[in-house]
């Protein structure tokens, strides 16, 4: 599934502000 892998790679994504990363996991 994409949208999985996109949140895992979300996730893994350290580098992404947390504010950033939490918008993108509620997509």
């Amino acid at each position: 599934n994409t949208k999985v892998d996109m949140r895992f790679n979300v996730k893994s994504a350290y580098w992404l502000g947390d504010r950033v990363r939490d918008k993108i996991l509620q997509m």
